[in-house]
Order: structure tokens, then sequence, then C-alpha cells
């Protein structure tokens, strides 16, 4: 694609290294499917999260929890803080069911 449509090195770097978020230039020799959903998903997020889809830790790394909140959230899930962790139940079908903590189980959908 990039060649297809005359996209110079530094787009296709930009394009893969700060959307697409590779590591290393193993994208330029893969089929163009791939890249492109890891550009909509980053496109995805910043239509969810606004201005950014990151979180900078401006005031130490206590922001990192909001993040894992943040994303529970997402999903439906409960984050709990400032609660020890007792342990998990399981089902009948051997999958875990919910996890304890002071005595309460927080059961999972």
């Amino acid at each position: 694609l990039y060649e297809k449509y005359n996209l110079d090195t530094n787009v296709r770097d930009f394009v893969g290294h700060s959307i697409a978020l590779y590591r290393d230039d193993s994208y330029i020799t893969e089929p163009a499917l791939a890249t492109i959903n890891r550009m909509k998903l980053y496109f995805n997020s910043i239509a969810k999260y606004q201005k950014s889809p990151y979180l900078y830790p401006l005031y130490g790394l206590g922001e990192l929890p909001q993040g894992f909140a943040r994303l529970s959230a997402i999903y439906g899930g409960t984050y709990m803080l400032n609660k020890p962790f007792e342990g998990v139940t399981m089902g009948e079908d051997g999958n875990v069911n919910g996890v304890t903590s002071e005595g309460e189980t927080a059961s999972v959908k």
C-alpha cells in the first residue's frame, strides 16, 4: 500500500510506529490488514477518549491503577480498591466464577 499510494518513508514510519504502535519495521513486509486493524484500534480509542487514548502519569505512578479501572469499566467490570484478596471461587465447570474479599464474593458474568 505504501508504494501503491506513493507514501514516502516518513509517512510509513509515522503510521507504523506512532499510530499502529509497531516496535520494529516488520509491518513493512507483512500484509496491510494487520496494520489497518491496529490503526482502527488507535482511532477508535481517540474517538472514545477524545484528545489522546493514552494515560500520562502527571503525578507519579498512582495513575496506573486508574488505567486498569478505566479498562474494567469499559468492559462492564468492577475494580475494587483497598480490598484484600482472599481467593477465587470455582464453578462446577472448572472456571472462576467469583473473587472473595473480606468475606464477600463478587461474582463474574
